[in-house]
């Protein structure tokens, strides 16, 4: 299996924020993942932010849409694709980011970058993941549901398996064109899977299907909760510092969401 991630990753929680996605980027490097998307908050802390959890993680940002402003080059603040292999196949991941990137972050953190069309980005970097040896391609996206539906067309006549989502926090598990779309929510509350049964003789894929589920249950890891215990010991009193007051109790609203 791979593990994956939308983006997005350490931008939103106190003790993430606190350091700069330092404890997140531990926790992600424990757990595994093989590769993530790089977000539009992956850039709230800078370039030099961006750099330092680039080289602290132990799997690779992809984002294929992201373009020098100066040169029309692909960033190099991140790989448009990697090539890995499970179970014998050779799986092209290809990174997007969300074209609204300069509307949900700092515009000075990026000024230098152009976010160019999905579709574009894909018809440039697809064949240069198929001469790499991809039989099976899945498009690791920070985009939303409505963006994923729409690019299903054209992924399915480039080939592409399955396009997973992130940005607007949605739970998604749906097949358009013969080409699975999943997305598992927010705060790691729940996540999406896709099962794919993929024919290595004719390198094709026979079926997928996709699901979410909510993260519940089973044992905690305990190399994860004694991150967690460390990082939150180094936040905890600062951040029960009392710093207001309010007369009356400040209730829930379940019908407001915020997407960035």
């Amino acid at each position: 299996f791979l593990v994956l991630s939308g983006g997005d990753m350490w931008t939103g929680p106190a003790i993430s924020t606190w350091f700069d996605g330092e404890s997140m980027a531990e926790v992600m490097n424990t757990i595994g993942y093989d590769a993530a998307a790089l977000g539009n908050h992956e850039f709230d802390f800078g370039l030099d932010g961006l750099a330092r959890r680039a080289a602290q993680s132990e799997f690779p940002f992809l984002s294929a849409n992201i373009r020098d402003k100066q040169t029309g080059d692909i960033a190099d603040i991140a790989v448009p694709y990697v090539v890995e292999e499970v179970n014998g196949i050779k799986v092209g991941l290809i990174g997007l980011t969300t074209v609204r990137t300069p509307q949900t972050t700092m515009p000075d953190n990026i000024a230098a970058f152009d976010f160019i069309p999905y579709t574009q980005a894909l018809n440039e970097v697809v064949p240069a993941a198929k001469a790499d040896g991809a039989e099976l391609l899945i498009v690791v996206g920070h985009i939303c549901a409505n963006d994923m539906r729409a690019l299903a067309p054209a992924a399915a006549e480039l080939g592409i398996a399955l396009i997973t989502g992130g940005h607007c926090n949605e739970r998604v598990k749906t097949v358009i064109d013969e080409v699975a779309l999943i997305e598992g929510g927010a705060h790691m509350a729940a996540y999406a899977k896709a099962d794919i049964l993929f024919d290595t003789v004719n390198d094709k894929v026979v079926s997928i299907e996709p699901s979410t589920h909510n993260n519940s249950g089973g044992a905690p890891d305990p190399e994860v909760v004694a991150l967690v215990d460390h990082w939150r010991s180094q936040v905890d009193e600062a951040l029960s510092y009392p710093i207001g007051y309010v007369q009356k109790e400040i209730g829930q609203r379940s019908d407001i969401m915020f997407n960035m």
